[in-house]
């Protein structure tokens, strides 16, 4: 008998179905030979250090090797470890996701059930019963992936060196701060990666800049051609060059036309995939995880959780006969071009490592894609589309640019006319059913060029004619917020020049984890949603005001995912990677551990017991700040610290309380606030009793 353990029911119970465990047990299923049971994510984890010890003499805190259940699966690891005495059981199945994480979450369990029997592994990257049925058939012995877990288990250690240290080191050195501080490997430079963007946009100067533009009515002829010039910075030089070539001599001295081509997009890995569903529906990273991870255990998509965007050779055949199903099996009318099936180009033995690019499976041809809610139903419309569109041919175009000259100064005009539009047709039909959906339809396309698309004359070195000109003016602009489309590319590219060629997993952290940092700072307060962009808290700024530069640097990460890339492989130890990490935040600890603070100096606030900081409008008391913040003396419950929660500054306070307005800005809006008296059991316009006090808002108005 052989026990499978999956890493959550509804996988592992497609797995019985398909190996014949259909008897159904107490949290598994059991039959034709197999037991199958599942894990519920991390059952198991690495023991935490006691929370009595927030000092800074207990610092640095080692992890360690001891592995604690979690009280919320316990009942699910009895189970296991149940079925893993049973004496009918002789080896056991590691059928957990096929990745460093799923390795882990086997492992652990298998570890502290104290179980020695031999196991296999189970590796595939498809759900449907032809893949599972695969995978059974070519078991691996589970020791091949003892050096997977290694990495795995270093990776575990070192979040939490650091993790665990860095929180307890700030909390204490700016303690008066409630809720503690957060730090992390990967979400510390994330966040300071959004931070810095805000500042760079709140000290943005815009800057006026001008080009002369020139209309070319050549003689004899009825064509005229437009043209601009280079940027100009100052007004009176464009005033003045706009002057002299009004009606002035224009020549062209190039023509030079080429043809030029667009590669298509490459297939999806899980980053690519969060970006376009953020950009097009405003899909947050988790949403899109989430309903891909659905997707994958319906048996509609391929494993999700890749970093790839390339296939094995091995794949070839079973992709050519995949794009004709879904070809004509999208919810949709295709203009079908001349499609060349270029699978070739998404092949790259070298650029899969655990798993190869998000594909749609053979499913869909059964799929009725009304059956499917509208989060599932355009996630997989566009993993399904990216596959035709990656593996049909280039889009091909001539590229015309031409060299004018008036008064000594060169004015250019460029253009493109499409010869072929290769695997553009497929996005043009999609751009367009969308569009009359009201959807915004921008994807991301390799090579794409920002060429404008004007016709231009048919016209030859030496011509010339008349200019009429006039000077156009324009701004310079800030970089956008971040959105959590964009935040993952710079997650996924943060540090790359600091790793070798050979390191896969580049960047902040990895497809699987990046929409999971993310929510966790939306949570603790570091950043909000505001639409599709991400906007950093006072709280984020203060923070990172005062951690040092090292651990916002991604450079600790591309460092840290190159070493255990190498243990990966079996070219480095986890115990030397250990011993790095665990110098690296000695060291910081012992560099900071000593800083002198004053209450000015500290940006959470003075931490003054007795500073008082004016009288409870709700109740009149005295509002002080006390080890856990801002409080009212008459413990009436009115919230000080925060309005509309929005978490406010101590001199914010200060001059709400003195019956003063103040205003803050957040999600890019700036609001008005101040405390309004009103009678007892007041009903509001809402429909609610207000007692004596509320905030009262002015308005918000869009900042500038």
């Amino acid at each position: 008998m052989k026990l499978v353990i999956a890493e959550k029911p509804s996988v592992g119970i497609s797995i019985a179905g398909v190996i014949g465990a259909n008897q159904k047990g107490q949290g598994y299923m059991e039959g034709n030979g197999f037991v199958v049971t599942w894990c519920y994510g991390h059952l198991v984890g690495l023991k935490e250090p006691e929370e009595k010890n927030w000092n800074l003499e207990s610092l640095p805190i080692l992890p360690t090797d001891q592995l604690v259940v979690k009280e919320d699966t316990k009942s699910q690891f009895k189970v296991i470890q149940k079925l893993m005495e049973r004496r009918d059981v002789t080896s056991l199945v590691c059928a957990t996701d096929a990745g460093r994480e799923g390795e882990a979450i086997f492992r652990y369990v298998y570890m502290a059930a104290g179980c020695r029997k031999q196991f296999e592994r189970l590796w595939i990257s498809s759900m449907t019963d032809a893949a599972i049925k695969e995978g059974f058939r070519n078991l691996q012995p589970g020791h091949q992936y003892d050096r997977l877990f290694d990495a795995a288990l270093a990776r575990d250690k070192a979040d939490s060196l650091v993790g665990i240290n860095g929180t307890r080191l700030f909390s204490v050195l700016y303690g008066q701060y409630k809720p503690p501080l957060s730090v992390g490997r990967v979400q510390t430079p994330t966040l300071s990666m959004i931070v810095e963007r805000e500042k760079e946009i709140t000290n943005f100067v815009k800057q006026k800049l001008f080009k002369v533009q020139i209309d070319v009515q050549f003689y004899g002829e009825q064509k005229v051609l437009r043209a601009l010039s280079d940027v100009i910075s100052s007004e009176s030089e464009a005033a003045a060059l706009t002057d002299i070539c009004s009606n002035a001599i224009a020549s062209v001295v190039q023509v030079k036309e080429e043809v030029k081509f667009t590669s298509a997009p490459k297939l999806y890995d899980l980053t690519a995939l969060q970006q376009d569903c953020n950009r097009i529906y405003g899909y947050s990273a988790q949403q899109t995880l989430d309903t891909v991870q659905a997707l994958y255990e319906a048996k509609l998509c391929t494993y999700p959780r890749t970093d790839s965007k390339y296939l094995t050779d091995d794949m070839e055949r079973q992709v050519l006969t995949l794009i004709d199903v879904v070809s004509k099996n999208m919810p949709f009318s295709l203009s079908e071009p001349e499609h060349d099936k270029e699978v070739k180009k998404c092949i790259n033995n070298h650029k899969v490592s655990d798993h190869h690019a998000i594909l749609p499976t053979a499913e869909v041809a059964k799929l009725d894609w009304n059956d499917l809610d509208e989060i599932k139903h355009n996630v997989l419309e566009l993993i399904c589309l990216r596959l035709l569109v990656a593996t049909a041919r280039k889009q091909s175009y001539k590229s015309t640019k031409i060299d004018l000259e008036c008064k000594e100064t060169l004015f250019h005009a460029s253009g493109k006319v499409i010869l072929d539009n290769g695997f553009q047709t497929y996005q043009d039909d999609w751009r367009s059913r969308k569009k009359s959906e009201g959807a915004d339809t921008e994807i991301e396309t390799e090579g794409e060029t920002d060429e404008p698309e004007q016709l231009l004359p048919a016209v030859k070195k030496g011509e010339s004619g008349v200019a009429v000109s006039q000077m156009k003016e324009f701004y310079t602009k800030p970089l956008p917020h971040f959105t959590e489309a964009t935040i993952l590319k710079a997650m996924e590219t943060a540090g790359a020049k600091d790793v070798t060629e050979d390191v896969e997993r580049k960047g902040l952290g990895t497809t699987a984890t990046r929409a999971a940092v993310l929510e966790n700072l939306i949570a603790k307060g570091y950043l909000v949603r505001n639409k599709k962009q991400l906007i950093p808290t006072e709280r984020a700024f203060s923070l990172m005001d005062v951690i040092p530069e090292e651990l916002k640097s991604p450079k600790m990460t591309a460092e840290m995912e190159n070493e255990l890339a190498l243990v990966a492989q079996g070219r480095t130890s986890a115990d030397v990677f250990l011993n790095n990490m665990t110098v690296y935040m000695t060291r910081i600890v012992n560099d900071t551990r000593n800083r002198k603070i004053t209450p000015e100096e500290n940006p959470f606030g003075s931490g003054d017991t007795s500073a008082e900081f004016g009288s409870c409008p709700n109740c009149g008391q005295k509002v002080r700040k006390g080890k856990f913040g801002l409080y009212c003396t008459g413990k009436c419950g009115m919230n000080i610290g925060t309005v509309f929660g929005k978490q406010l500054t101590d001199q914010q306070v200060t001059t709400l309380l003195s019956g003063k307005k103040i205003q803050y800005t957040s999600g890019g809006y700036v609001t008005t606030v101040y405390p309004q008296i009103v009678p007892n059991n007041y009903t509001d316009k809402n429909g609610r009793t207000v007692n004596g006090f509320q905030w009262k808002t002015e308005g918000r108005k869009k900042k500038k």
